[in-house]
């Protein structure tokens, strides 16, 4: 029969080749059914491209995000050990800020891709509306259980069980159930307009390590300054202990005979330190002059007179940035060390704390020097834009003022149109109608009553010339044009242009070399600042030890208790050192080893988000795999079995 079949096929062919018209055996209509499926898996697949397409684009902002942050602390590591303490916290401060800045980005795009992804959720949904029932239950709990794992949500899961009866019989039991995942266990969830999936987690929590690395720079560097100038403290009780063991055996007479050598050594001691501050007064004139010469340039004379445009006023265009000046360490003649800073803020000048036979000089700092003016160049354009919209502006509407007066004061001017009118404004003695009348109306009754005064000088005609004369200036007063504030808007414009050419000429460049020269002057200053503070150290140490000899001498001090003191101070500095935290203290501030627990811990963290986002991402990839294998009719791919794998419970198909 199947040959038979197929002869009359080919029967049926060759009659219709011998026809005039040629035709086809085969029907190339597709029918309407055909049709619709193919289009329906087009939209279909259409759907699932764009889903995977938003879900990808929300990806990229995740890793841009994570590259900002690695180039941070690919930066970090490289400056770290080349830059001073002062640049180093520059530094610190501006790549924190790329780190916020990255972060800021991510979460605001990151909300904004989400209502991209649900839209594309939606399509997908809707567009498998055209499959059969069974297919379409399957994909929509399949999108449910990738959603859920992306996003958060819910979603359905078959469990099937065997066990058998008495007989050996196998039974089969089905159930259903649902599975939640939280918001904030799901790759990407966002809770109440936050984010909070793991992957916006992990960005935190790298971000938050790369930012324990600068605290931890900045411990350690915090802890050295302590521990060092520490060390300053302990070398000093170290000397003095050294002297007092000397005379640990002393009787009362070598005590003063020791006390005696001592007191006369302080006389000398005394003349050199009285030369030393001598030369350092003299060498601060040469401070006072830089910073006279900084109050005379023609930026900081300006600003003086027009404080509205410095640091703090109404219309501040520039800021005052203390200069930092770098610590210099002193070396004592007895080797132990002290710290100087030439302090920028003083001015160079000293003042007597004693009396004029018995002067005792001390630097004046109760006035601070001005800092130096960083010029705000935003700040700076944006006034000077300003000052001449309000010139255009108050230019404007004066010119508008004087057309207006212009027009008002011409003869046919009607009296009711001025602005302000008010009909109880005028006297209004000769009757006329103000709804009509004209400005020569008014004029005319002015030149009536004055013809009338004329003729007879009568206190009622004077009186009547007053009120007519006062109607017509009333009138008048209507269109006065105010100047002030285009007088104010040319003032103000003017000033800002007079400071622009200050702040970005050759006035700006005199300012700043003369506030060089001011901190060149201070700097210049530390050698007779050193050598003052040597002498007063080489006095203070041996006044000291005179006035304890002179105590053991008297009776009054122990040997055995003022070594005993020393030894305990040296030992608490000692332990001080050990134990220093970067508050300055032994107790109330971080530790290199709390800093580094705090690292290691974000490490653990870190890599426990890195893990779970990597199972949860395989499971969402092998969930829309089976949701593009039945669109596209094939057998659906092998779930994951194993947590390694991404493997969970496998949602109802």
């Amino acid at each position: 029969m199947k040959k038979k079949f197929i002869a009359v096929s080919v029967l049926i062919c060759a009659l219709a080749l011998g026809s005039t018209t040629l035709t086809s055996c085969v029907d190339d209509n597709e029918s309407a059914s055909v049709t619709a499926i193919r289009d329906a898996k087009a939209a279909q697949l259409n759907a699932l491209a764009n889903y995977q397409q938003a879900q990808a684009d929300a990806e990229k902002i995740v890793a841009e995000a994570e590259a900002a942050i690695r180039n941070a602390e690919a930066k970090w590591n490289e400056i770290q050990n080349s830059l001073q303490e002062l640049e180093l916290e520059k530094a610190q401060a501006t790549l924190a800020t790329e780190i916020e800045a990255a972060q800021t980005k991510a979460e605001a795009e990151l909300l904004a891709q989400q209502a991209l992804l649900e839209q594309a959720k939606a399509e997908l949904i809707k567009v498998e509306n055209a499959t059969d029932l069974m297919t379409k239950n399957r994909i929509n709990n399949l999108i449910a259980a990738a959603d859920a794992i992306m996003n958060g949500g819910k979603y359905t899961i078959y469990e099937t069980d065997i066990y058998y009866d008495y007989y050996g019989n196998p039974i089969v039991s089905a159930s259903e159930g649902e599975v939640e995942i939280n918001k904030d266990e799901s790759l990407m969830g966002v809770e109440a307009g936050v984010n909070v999936g793991l992957k916006y987690q992990l960005i935190n929590k790298k971000a938050e390590r790369v930012k324990a690395e600068y605290d931890l720079t900045d411990t350690k560097l915090k802890i050295a300054e302590y521990v060092r100038k520490e060390k300053i403290n302990l070398a000093v009780d170290q000397a003095l202990l050294a002297e007092y063991q000397k005379y640990s055996n002393t009787d009362k007479e070598t005590a003063e005979k020791a006390a005696n050598e001592a007191k006369a050594k302080l006389n000398g001691l005394q003349n050199t330190l009285d030369q030393a501050e001598a030369v350092e007064i003299a060498e601060a004139a040469k401070i006072n002059a830089a910073y006279t010469a900084i109050l005379a340039t023609e930026v900081e004379k300006f600003l003086n007179a027009n404080s509205d445009f410095d640091e703090g006023g109404t219309y501040a265009v520039v800021t005052r940035e203390a200069v930092e000046a770098e610590t210099v360490t002193v070396t004592h003649d007895d080797g132990t060390v002290e710290d100087a800073t030439p302090n920028y803020a003083w001015t160079g000048t000293y003042r007597n704390i004693g009396t004029a036979t018995n002067p005792d000089y001390i630097k004046d700092t109760r006035v601070s020097a001005k800092e130096q003016i960083i010029v705000d160049e935003e700040a700076l354009a944006a006034e000077v834009t300003k000052a001449a919209r309000d010139l255009d502006v108050a230019q404007t509407n004066y010119d508008a003022a004087v057309k207006v007066q212009t027009e008002g004061l011409k003869d046919a001017a009607l009296v009711k149109d001025a602005p302000g009118y008010q009909a109880w404004d005028f006297n209004n003695d000769s009757g006329l109608d103000l709804t009509t009348a004209t400005y020569k109306d008014l004029k005319d009754a002015t030149a009536a009553a004055q013809k009338a005064y004329d003729k007879e000088a009568t206190q009622a005609n004077r009186n009547a010339l007053d009120r007519a004369e006062a109607d017509e200036a009333t009138y008048v007063a209507y269109f006065d044009v105010d100047d002030t504030a285009l007088e104010n808007a040319k003032e103000a414009k003017a000033a800002i242009d007079a400071l622009n050419t200050l702040l970005t000429g050759d006035a700006f460049k005199a300012y700043t070399a003369a506030y060089e020269a001011y901190i060149a002057a201070h700097d210049a200053n530390v050698a007779s600042a050193t050598a003052t503070l040597k002498a007063q150290h080489n006095y203070d140490v041996q006044d000291d030890l005179a006035t304890t000899l002179a105590n053991v001498a008297a009776g009054y001090t122990d040997w055995a208790e003022e070594i005993n003191t020393k030894e305990k101070a040296i030992n608490n500095a000692e332990k001080n050192i050990a134990n220093m935290t970067d508050n300055g203290t032994t107790t109330g501030g971080y530790t290199e080893a709390s800093r580094q627990a705090y690292i290691d811990a974000l490490d653990v963290e870190i890599a426990r988000l890195e893990k779970e986002i990597s199972i949860k991402q395989a499971q969402y990839d092998s969930y829309m795999s089976q949701v593009e294998a039945l669109i596209n009719g094939e057998e659906t791919p092998e779930v994951p079995e194993t947590p390694e794998e991404g493997g969970e419970e496998t949602p109802a198909e």
